[in-house]
């Protein structure tokens, strides 16, 4: 049932829903007024997209699914889950609304208890996100207008802790100031960005904590102490599969395959264990028949695939020419330079690197660009390899 609600002024200047808006091509606006008509008193509404979008944007062609996944990825709503029923609301809610008090109580669960705060989803966004003028503001007060890593006071950036590329936010708690020295030596994913993070005293575990608006409380017991323990969760996670410690055929190069797992990984696209089984059995269908293995593994990483394709090569090359060099090795090594920032040792890389723009340059790609890069790689390796010899 729809609802009438309050619209400040101050909405139409809000510069978070404006990027938001920008950064995913879709109606955010119009829909985030909407569900205001659309939420009970309590700002709570129940997460059902095609409901709503009969409700708040009935003749526009848009999945409203990616509509609630852009509010959410932005902080202007939240998800949670009660007795395996999705639920939405507003955060800021009671900030904004006036509501009349013959209005009826909201029968939908309080997402801060017992409820169980949904994790954010993967967008693809049409640019990086911006960070508004008034958090860059507030991150600078905060951090004393000084490099958070050498104190330096001059050429200051904002740094995300927990990289856009991996889906990190914009908010706050995932913010800081760094001189731009600091900034661009910092990896962006990989072991070199876990690595980075320990020094901070931090893991990929605290990224949700950080990353997220708002997370809701659950209550529970911690078992054989004997007592009840408010705001702590009793749902343990599930053991994550590791793809890397499959048993493998002989045949398969073990260190090929944890390449593999590893460059999923970094896309945020690990390998499941239906998944894993399943390109197992694929490889050794197509090692009986004398097909390249590896070749399908080293294509599917740099062609940035998710999935293993029938290779055309025979094992020993054999398809009716003569098969160019691999150099997967060195495009390998090149991209870990890139995630380092670090130039590469490689002569040879070195100038493939300086033709591309630099490490610093390449530093910026996003990883779709460096996977388009990887098709112009060989000719140039070869072009620098000859002007070397």
């Amino acid at each position: 049932m729809a609802r009438i609600r309050t619209v400040k002024p101050s909405l139409f200047t809000h510069e978070v829903l404006w990027q938001a808006e920008q950064d995913t091509g879709l109606p955010l606006r119009v829909a985030f007024i909407g569900l205001f008509t659309a939420s009970d008193r309590e700002g709570r509404f129940k997460w059902r997209p095609r409901e709503l979008k009969l409700a708040v944007l009935p003749y526009d062609d848009v999945d409203f699914s990616r509509v609630l996944d852009g509010l959410q990825v932005h902080g202007l709503v939240a998800k949670y889950e009660v007795d395996g029923e999705f639920f939405g609301y507003i955060p800021t809610w009671a900030k904004h609304q006036a509501i009349n008090q013959r209005e009826s109580q909201s029968t939908l669960p309080d997402p801060h208890g017992g409820a169980r705060a949904c994790t954010l989803p993967e967008m693809q966004l049409h640019s990086p996100v911006n960070i508004p003028s008034a958090i860059r503001a507030t991150v600078l007060a905060r951090d004393e207008n000084r490099c958070s890593r050498c104190a330096a006071k001059s050429d200051l950036t904002i740094d995300h802790i927990f990289p856009q590329s991996i889906g990190g936010t914009h908010l706050p708690t995932n913010l800081r100031i760094l001189c731009r020295s600091c900034n661009s030596a910092r990896p962006v994913q990989g072991k070199g960005l876990i690595d980075d993070l320990a020094k901070d005293g931090l893991t990929m575990d605290d990224m949700q904590r950080m990353c997220m608006h708002v997370t809701a409380h659950v209550e529970g017991k911690r078992k054989g102490s004997g007592k009840e323990v408010e705001g702590e969760a009793t749902r343990k996670r599930a053991p994550t599969f590791d793809a890397a410690s499959i048993d493998l055929p002989e045949w398969l190069n073990p260190d090929l395959w944890k390449t593999w797992v590893a460059d999923r990984a970094q896309r945020r696209k690990p390998i499941t264990e239906n998944a894993a089984k399943q390109q197992i059995a694929d490889l050794t269908e197509w090692h009986g028949k004398g097909l390249d293995i590896h070749r399908a593994i080293k294509d599917a990483i740099n062609g940035g695939w998710q999935g293993l394709f029938e290779p055309k090569t025979k094992a020993n090359g054999a398809n009716g020419h003569t098969p160019p060099a691999d150099l997967t090795e060195q495009w390998m090594a090149l991209r870990g330079c890139i995630r380092d920032g670090r130039q590469p040792a490689d002569p040879i890389l070195a100038a493939v690197a300086l033709k591309f723009g630099g490490i610093h340059r390449l530093g910026e790609r996003t990883t779709f660009d460096l996977d388009r890069m990887r098709r112009d790689f060989d000719s140039a390796y070869n072009s620098a390899k000859s002007a070397n010899a």
